[in-house]
Formats: C-alpha cells, sequence, structure tokens
C-alpha cells in the first residue's frame, strides 16, 4: 500500500478540480497560500512555537527532539487483538484488548526517531475490510493480518504534536492523515511521515476534512471506479445495490442517480430505507430482513415492475457489498449481459473461503445462462488516475451533488464496539470513531466555506451579525454576500461571474471553485488591514 499512500498524498490537494491545472501543480500551490485564521480555526489546533521555554517543543538548534513530560505516556492507551476468532465465527468484544501504551519504548533515550513524528488521534475509520485482517490469512495481496498482541490498525486522522529531526513540511499542530489501514489504534502514536498526508487547512472550506476518511478516500474511490470504470451506469439501467445504507453502498447509488439509472436500494431496516429514499432520492427500497410472503428475488421483481422496468431486462447493474444468500436472490433477477461489481462480500468475511466465495448453483447456472459478468474488483487497479477521481469526488460532495451519512461512536475505548456494531448493520453510511476531547473534534467535524466568510466579515466589518441576524436567513446572508463581493469584486477583477453568483441566497457551494484566489484574497486583506 506504500504506492497508493503515496498516490493519496499528491492527490488530497484537490485544486484541479477548481482550476484546471495538474493535480501536483495544485498541491504545491496551496501549501504555498498564506491561510487565513478564520480558514484555518476550522480545521486544525493551533501551530505550537518551538520555544526553548516549552521543551515539548525545542528550537531547531535543540539536536533531537524528545518526547513531551512523561505524563502523555501515563495516559496513551492503545487496542490490541487479544486472540483470533474461530473461523466461520464473528468478532466480539473480547477479541480486543485495551492496554496502557509506554510510548517512550518506541524511542531512542526519549529522542523522537528521524523522519517520524508523535501525532495524537482524533478519529479512526471502522470498515469492513477490516474483518478479514483477523484472519492467519487475509487472502489477499494488500492488506496483513492483526498480530496477536499488537496494536488494531485502520484508517485514521490525527494532528502533529512533536516531530523527530529530519521532518519536513509538517508543524505541530498540522492535521495528517493515513488513508487505508496503517494508523494504529493508539491514543497517541509515533508514525513514519512517509505514511502520512498532511490535510492543507483550506480542505475545510470545501468539506468536512472526516470526508478523507469516507467519501472523498479510498471509500468514495471504492464506489466511483466501481460504478463509473468497472461498469459504464448510464440512463437506460437499472441498478440495484446491496448494503445500500453502508459506506460505500449509500455513494454508489448516488452515482447511479447522477446519470440517471433508476435505482434499488437493499438494506437491513426500515430506518436505513427512509434515508435512502427520503434524503439521497434512491428510486425504490427493500428491507431484505422484513418478514414477507416470497422471496427477495420476487419482491425485486414486483419492484420493477411497480417502477416500470422491463422484467425481459431485468436488472442490468449489480453492485454488490454484501455476497450470501442475498446476492444469489439478486442475480436471480438479473437480465441478459448484464454486470456484477464483485465490490464485498460483507456476510462471507467471518469464514475462511478463497475471496471472491462462489455463489450457489442456481445463481450460477443463471449467470452462466444469461452471460452475466462477474469479475473481481479491486480499486487499486486504478492508483494511476485516483488524482482525477479524487477531484470529481471533492467537487460533487463540496457542491452538495453528493451527500455523506456517518456513524459516530464516541471515545476511543469504544472503537470495538464501533466494529462489531459496523460488522452487524448497525451503521448507516460511514462508521467512524471520535477519539479526542468533544470541542476539538467539534473543530474537526464543522467545516464550511459560510462560516469562514461570515467569521471573516463580522470581524472586518466590526459588527456583530450574529447578534443582529441569523447568519442562516436570507437577510444575514445578504449581509455576508455583500462583504464578500465588495472583497472579491476589489481584489480579484476577473471573477465577474462569481460576484453576480455570489448574491445569491445561498451561494457559499459555488466558492469552492475558486478556493485558494480567496485564501490570497483574505491573507492580502488582513495585511491591509494591519497595514
Amino acid at each position: 500500500m506504500a504506492t497508493a499512500g503515496w498516490c493519496f498524498r499528491h492527490c488530497v490537494g484537490l485544486g484541479s478540480t477548481f482550476t484546471g491545472r495538474s493535480v501536483a501543480t495544485e498541491f504545491s500551490a496551496i501549501h504555498k497560500v498564506r491561510v487565513s485564521p478564520c480558514c484555518r480555526e476550522l480545521s486544525t489546533p493551533p501551530r505550537k512555537k518551538q520555544t526553548k521555554d516549552d521543551p515539548r517543543y525545542p528550537s531547531s538548534d535543540a539536536g533531537s527532539h524528545r518526547l513531551p513530560d512523561d505524563e502523555l505516556n501515563v495516559k496513551a492507551q492503545q487496542i490490541v487483538l487479544s486472540h483470533r476468532p474461530i473461523a466461520g465465527s464473528p468478532v466480539e468484544l473480547e477479541h480486543f484488548s485495551l492496554q496502557p501504551l509506554d510510548l517512550a519504548a518506541q524511542t531512542s533515550h526519549g529522542c523522537i526517531p528521524d523522519n517520524k513524528v508523535l501525532v495524537k488521534t482524533l478519529c479512526l475509520s471502522v470498515d469492513p475490510y477490516m474483518r478479514t485482517r483477523f484472519h492467519t490469512d487475509t487472502g489477499v495481496e494488500y492488506t496483513q493480518p492483526f498480530e496477536v498482541g499488537k496494536p488494531i490498525a485502520s484508517a485514521g486522522i490525527g494532528y502533529v504534536v512533536l516531530c523527530g529531526d529530519g521532518v519536513e513540511g509538517y508543524a505541530p499542530g498540522d492535521l495528517v492523515l493515513e488513508p487505508f489501514d496503517g494508523w494504529p489504534w493508539q491514543t497517541d502514536a509515533l508514525l513514519d511521515v512517509d505514511s502520512l498526508t498532511r490535510l492543507p487547512p483550506s480542505l475545510s472550506a470545501l468539506i468536512p476534512v472526516t470526508d478523507c476518511l469516507g467519501v472523498v478516500g479510498l471509500t468514495g474511490l471504492t464506489a466511483y471506479f466501481g460504478m463509473l470504470r468497472e461498469v459504464s451506469c448510464g440512463a437506460d439501467d437499472v441498478v440495484v445495490v446491496s448494503g445500500a445504507g453502508g459506506a460505500t453502498g449509500h455513494i454508489a447509488l448516488q452515482l447511479a442517480l447522477q446519470r440517471g439509472a433508476t435505482v434499488i436500494g437493499i438494506t437491513g431496516s426500515d430506518e436505513k430505507c427512509d434515508v435512502l429514499r427520503k434524503s439521497l432520492g434512491v428510486h425504490a427500497t427493500l428491507n431484505y430482513k422484513l418478514q414477507t410472503k416470497g422471496s427477495l428475488t420476487t419482491r425485486l421483481q414486483d419492484t420493477l415492475s411497480a417502477l416500470g422496468c422491463s422484467q425481459a431486462k431485468g436488472v442490468t447493474i449489480y453492485f454488490d457489498n454484501v455476497g450470501g444468500s442475498i446476492s444469489d436472490d439478486v442475480i436471480q433477477a438479473m437480465g441478459p449481459d448484464s454486470s456484477i461489481v464483485l465490490c464485498g462480500q460483507i456476510s462471507m468475511y467471518d469464514s475462511d473461503e478463497e475471496y471472491p466465495p462462489p455463489v450457489s448453483a442456481a445463481a450460477q447456472g443463471h449467470i452462466d445462462r444469461h452471460h452475466i459478468a462477474r469479475n473481481r474488483y479491486i480499486v487499486l487497479n486504478y492508483l494511476d488516475e485516483y488524482g482525477k477521481a479524487l477531484s470529481d469526488l471533492c467537487q460533487m460532495r463540496a457542491t452538495g451533488r453528493l451527500k455523506s451519512h456517518e456513524t459516530w461512536t464516541t471515545g476511543f475505548k469504544n472503537a470495538p464496539s464501533a466494529f462489531v456494531s459496523m460488522m452487524h448493520g448497525g451503521n448507516t453510511g460511514k462508521a467512524l470513531v471520535s477519539c479526542a476531547d468533544p470541542p476539538l473534534m467539534q473543530q474537526v467535524r464543522t467545516s464550511s466555506l459560510k462560516n469562514a466568510c461570515v467569521r471573516f466579515f463580522i470581524r472586518i466589518s466590526g459588527k456583530n451579525v450574529s447578534q443582529q441576524h441569523n447568519t442562516g436567513s436570507r437577510h444575514g446572508q445578504s449581509i455576508a454576500a455583500v462583504g464578500c463581493e465588495r472583497l472579491l469584486g476589489s481584489t480579484i477583477r476577473y471573477r465577474t461571474r462569481v460576484c453576480a453568483v455570489i448574491t445569491r441566497v445561498n451561494p457559499w457551494k459555488y466558492l469552492c471553485r475558486h478556493l485558494q484566489c480567496f485564501e490570497r484574497t483574505l491573507a492580502e486583506s488582513r495585511e491591509h488591514e494591519d497595514n
């Protein structure tokens, strides 16, 4: 996964969506931009200056960088694999163990090793693929089994506390991301900088930074390439998504809806069905746990008829996240020359069968008779295209065309409960664990360019708009819009179109296309104000 990590680090700038330049060029440009404090406070803890008075942040001439005081070692904790589950049985809480962590043992005489940073964990990702890592053999080449007695690991976000010698481009307070499986389940960790991605402060003006673990991360990439590249979803397609209420499923069905397809979501509760229909606009949903007459195949065929779809044509694309009996039933409703995107098989992960597991004899017979394509899909096959895909996903998310649902579990020690619940379908959308104090996590999860604009104009105008007017109302937004229009119009001449758009009632989503220019404008105005 070193290649995947490198690609994500160089794509997370996400600027190519907004200006048309290459991702690498935009990523470099973002780091050169001076970011206004009103943007920065939405995303990162304040950077701490390294001074001689603070032993935790020594000056550059102090040589080796030492760990913070012993209080950190007392509070540090980790969650390790206590023992492996028996093949065929689920992972339970007993398979995890919360233990104290001695960070000093990972250092050389208390000094942070070269090319490493000390990070504080803010949030952890919980994903179905992790279940395969509890086996002695994952069955895939891109991730390795967990070791008994060693920390569980996943994707994660945290902030830098201290940097070791030789570390460039990172400073205390920077938000950092490990996008796949290399963030250990520890409250504090020493991580190699080569495995991390620094999240630019400007990112939080576009999307919540936690989207980098979901809709604008590997989860979103999995849905993106599965729905748009493995198959070319279009307006003539009838798409069925199983596990539609999960992290990948609820993104995949939105991408299909954007292409004009007829979309049916299969999930395991009435509550999730309501979310899919009312929030995401799915044409129909099926609760596979609902006790009714007839098989899931029959119910699916009845649904197709109710939607006016041809029975002969049947389902044309099946985005399979679950496998097992659900997939066997869906396959029976598929038409000739249709396609199965074999994304995940969560119902089969407890077993140690070879991946992908076979379908039933009846389903396989239907596949053979109707020439249905069922091929293994791995998102890592599209590494070279991650840049454009991340830019597309970020733009769709920032402009409101992609919604992201999240299920949060609070408290580092509750991460095992989040995993067990997720494996039993307890999440809607992306499952995440908040590991930091509530105020800090609120800063990380609160993110909108609207808030950045309003805070800035409150500051420069000297008016307490939040007390005089509700900034969410038409009048309150108009005040901020007038200020923003004046600022942008006086400093950026070529942005006439943006100035025209910004007077609308809810203009904030359009500004994402001009984020870098906006940041420079804020910085210029701040310098002018200071002078």
